[in-house]
């Protein structure tokens, strides 16, 4: 999940919006099965590595629209 830490990163944007689709492209890869099933796959926890690529780079998530869009915000401090 390194390339979506590396974009959300050079994005240098607080709030940054992306489909799922973006996100694919961005990964290189289709998200598993439980990312369009289970709104806990985008939560903010240390015990995801995806969750992990986006708050490493001071990212979380604030809003997610199962199967449509996901909303990374970056966290205050950083």
């Amino acid at each position: 999940y390194r390339y979506l830490a590396d974009y959300l990163l050079k994005s240098g944007k607080e709030r940054v919006t992306l489909t799922f689709s973006e996100i694919e492209n961005i990964l290189q890869t289709k998200l598993p099965q439980s990312a369009n099933d289970h709104r806990a796959f985008w939560s903010n926890s240390t015990s995801h590595s995806i969750a992990l690529s986006w708050m490493n780079v001071g990212y979380e998530t604030t809003e997610v629209n199962m199967g449509k869009f996901v909303v990374f915000e970056k966290k205050r401090g950083y």
